[in-house]
């Protein structure tokens, strides 16, 4: 038996800092509650050519992570509203609420799902 909750196979593309080209990248992202927006990315990587990749590499780099705001820019409110031009220019932003209205309602059909993110294309 299943929980219900799905799993998402997303082609990207993402810039190599290295060699500066746009790279196809494949991300696996599973809900991990129905309803709610707790998801798990188990997969992501580039793919840089049509050999199969595997799964784990044995050494790897990391960029650094984006600095952590300040407790000040929460103190007064415990959320932060995006202002436009943020959503615009933030992808992964605008993936996670494609991401949580997808998984909200699970009554969209086909068609009302390709009219939802054709308005959200022309929206943005």
């Amino acid at each position: 038996m299943t929980s219900g909750a799905a799993r998402y196979y997303l082609s990207l593309f993402a810039d190599c800092p290295d060699s500066g080209r746009t790279l196809p990248f494949h991300a696996l992202v599973s809900e991990n509650r129905i309803g709610r927006l707790d998801i798990s990315v188990h997969i992501a990587r580039p793919r840089c050519s049509e050999e199969q990749p595997r799964l784990c590499r044995p050494t790897y780099t990391c960029s650094p992570l984006p600095r952590w705001p300040s407790s000040e820019m929460f103190a007064q409110r415990r959320f932060y509203t995006l202002n436009e031009h943020e959503l615009r220019n933030t992808d992964w932003v605008r993936l996670y609420l494609d991401l949580a209205h997808s998984t909200c309602d699970r009554g969209m059909t086909d068609v009302s799902c390709i009219l939802f993110f054709l308005h959200c294309c022309l929206f943005y």
